[in-house]
């Protein structure tokens, strides 16, 4: 999770900021990678794919609450951790970022557990 943070908070800052793609995405990637992380954090028994839906299905509702406007809501989102954690507009592109996030995130869980998986057998 840890490195996911620093990767999406990274893409936020030059030289990563002008990529064609880490720039733009990278932080919505690293975000719906954060979220898997911390899903399998409080729920390690669970499927992969039951892991992956919770994350992805957390991503997009984080992402399609930002079109509700409240203004307890909104002065959340205005501080530095409540942007980090919210966002603070709602861009059709991020839903994809979210899914390649939850995607690579996943994969990385489905090998660490196979390899752990071999090493217990």
């Amino acid at each position: 999770m840890m490195l996911a943070v620093i990767f999406g908070l990274a893409s936020r800052q030059q030289p990563l900021l002008g990529w064609p793609v880490i720039g733009p995405y990278g932080g919505d990637a690293a975000w719906a990678m954060a979220a898997y992380a911390g899903s399998r954090l409080i729920y390690p028994a669970r499927s992969i794919m039951m892991i992956t839906v919770l994350s992805l299905a957390t991503a997009f509702s984080v992402e399609l609450s930002q079109l509700i406007r409240l203004e307890w809501l909104d002065e959340i989102r205005s501080t530095r951790i409540g942007a980090l954690l919210l966002g603070r507009g709602f861009p059709w592109s991020d839903l994809p970022a979210y899914a390649v996030g939850t995607a690579v995130a996943t994969m990385v869980d489905a090998i660490v557990r196979h390899r752990s998986w071999q090493r217990a057998a």
